[in-house]
């Protein structure tokens, strides 16, 4: 009886070790030492394997909207669903928050699909009910061959997950397969090679300020604004794109170091203009979705503000409408503790959200910008028209001022004056120019 207790108390203790306590699935640990075995059998017999990388697409909403219970129960019930159905010689593991890995041994990449298709049709007919509320659950899969040239873990790892991304890149509720050619997976790894270096390239102040102006589209309107916008350059003092490098970013967690330099250029901008000027511009500062929930990073700002006592209301910090969305409450804390210290805050490509007039009403905002794509076409295109006054009107009720975004010919301008949008902002005004410019441009208004 002695030896059976402690072999059974044994047995516990390694399975512990080797499986995850939320899901019962295999942990990252053993996961990797059974990936392992199977680079090792490729190389030693030829055969082929697959790995299928597995990222929820709705995981964030759920916990958001419903708590962490909530994320946990559809953390439990779909590995139960996937364990399932996967075959008995493959191995099922739960790599870390909603991600998951499935090995399939000796498996050909055609089955491999094939399988992974099945997977998302199984996931996407798959409903999670939480306290009376249904929540509709996706899932992306990033695939990688496994054969005689794979190199090791991380790289097997690697490449399924940069597939899985390009999966959720390209629209969510896919699977794609890294391959060496494959355009989307190269796009990726230039995100990510970028993401690599952001801290080298705030080192080397390779990170640059630009701005464009906010005009006002009643001439009677003396308020001066801009917006500041981020640019990196590359080996050769090539501007890259922020769409090259920022989503990379964020996805990894980075873009709250970049936020910090941001913040900390343009407070000591309009310092300096203070300091000489009577009047400063209104100076509009983006935020990732990451920084607007990090209470240190509030902190931060209001110690900034505080230490070169800037002047009220010279700072509009702009948040997108779907990160505000994603992390309401955090959202509103934020705005809320920012407001207090004089700050102003924008809600940026509004009108894309699919509840954008409800969760307006549980944030204290002071401009919609209108997304670009409404205003874009309005020369052309009288729905657009319709979209754009019918978000104006919504503001103009709510007593928050609009700002017209990709404004881009004077027809677009006489459509936005008749409707009464209060900003435009695009190529049609004026292209960004370096910061260091500000002074001068802002003297001239």
């Amino acid at each position: 009886l002695v030896i059976r207790q402690a072999a059974r108390k044994n047995h516990e203790i390694q399975h512990q070790a080797s499986h995850d306590a939320l899901t019962q699935l295999v942990n990252r640990k053993a996961f990797e030492r059974r990936l392992e075995e199977a680079i090792f059998n490729a190389k030693e017999t030829n055969k082929e394997h697959v790995l299928c990388y597995m990222d929820l697409d709705q995981f964030k909403i759920i916990n958001d909207t419903c708590g962490h219970d909530a994320g946990d129960q559809l953390l439990i019930n779909l590995s139960k669903l996937l364990d399932s159905k996967v075959r008995t010689n493959d191995t099922l593991g739960r790599l870390g928050g909603d991600e998951f890995g499935l090995l399939l041994e000796n498996c050909s990449l055609a089955n491999a699909l094939e399988i992974s298709e099945g997977i998302i049709s199984l996931i996407k007919n798959y409903e999670f009910v939480w306290k009376d509320r249904i929540f509709p659950v996706g899932i992306s899969i990033g695939l990688a061959h496994i054969t005689n040239e794979s190199k090791n873990i991380a790289s097997v790892l690697s490449e399924a997950d940069v597939a899985c991304y390009a999966a959720k890149d390209m629209g969510r509720g896919r699977v794609h397969v890294h391959e060496l050619k494959d355009e989307q997976v190269n796009k990726i790894h230039r995100e990510l090679s970028w993401v690599a270096n952001i801290e080298t390239s705030l080192k080397d102040q390779r990170f640059k300020l630009y701005i464009q102006p906010i005009a006002p589209l009643d001439p009677t309107n003396k308020q001066t604004m801009f917006e500041v916008l981020l640019r990196l350059k590359d080996d050769d003092g090539n501007i890259i794109s922020p769409g090259e490098y920022i989503p990379a970013a964020e996805r990894f967690n980075l873009m709250r170091a970049v936020d910090v330099w941001v913040v900390a250029e343009v407070v000591k901008k309009i310092a300096e203009m203070q300091a000489t000027n009577n009047s400063t511009p209104r100076l509009f500062v983006n935020l990732s979705a990451n920084s607007i929930i990090d209470k240190s990073f509030c902190d931060y700002i209001l110690e900034l503000l505080q230490s070169y006592n800037i002047a009220d209301y010279s700072i509009c910090f702009e948040i997108t409408e779907t990160a505000a969305i994603k992390n309401i409450q955090q959202a509103s804390i934020f705005m809320q503790e920012l407001k207090n210290a004089h700050c102003l805050f924008a809600l940026d490509d509004f009108g894309t959200g699919m509840s954008s007039f409800t969760y307006l009403k549980n944030l204290p905002v002071d401009y919609l910008k209108i997304d670009g794509s409404f205003v874009i076409n309005m020369d052309k295109n009288t729905v657009d028209q319709a979209m754009v006054s019918a978000i104006h009107q919504i503001g103009c009720v709510m007593n928050i001022e609009t700002i017209a975004e990709h404004a881009e010919n004077e027809t677009i301008m006489d459509h936005l004056r008749k409707i009464g949008v209060t900003y435009a902002q695009g190529y049609h005004i004026a292209k960004p120019v370096p910061i260091e410019e500000l002074a001068t441009i802002a003297s001239m208004k």
